[in-house]
């Protein structure tokens, strides 16, 4: 089974940069005012709309991959500690 490589860090921004990016995101989505928008406004108010939620949903796609990654990986390593004869002390 071949390995999945994932970007080093460097060129990837981590998991909370990227929660933090989704966060803005809602956050512009909620101060956007339609209360006196007129027809032509509303138009450009969901266009803007739109591009938002595009937005993030590439973001949440990119964390949900990055997070899939890194569970696996701490299911390797769980199971490497594991075959090394370690046991978890359950209290």
């Amino acid at each position: 089974m071949a390995k999945k490589v994932v970007a080093p860090i460097k060129e990837k921004e981590l998991i909370c940069i990227t929660h933090d990016q989704i966060t803005s995101i809602l956050e512009d989505i909620d101060r956007m005012d339609f209360t006196e928008a007129t027809i032509s406004g509303i138009v450009e108010l969901q266009d803007q709309l739109r591009e938002y939620v595009k937005e993030a949903k590439s973001l949440v796609a990119d964390a949900k991959e990055r997070g899939v990654a890194m569970e696996a990986r701490l299911y390797e390593y769980h199971n490497a500690i594991k075959d090394l004869g370690f046991t978890r002390d359950k209290k």
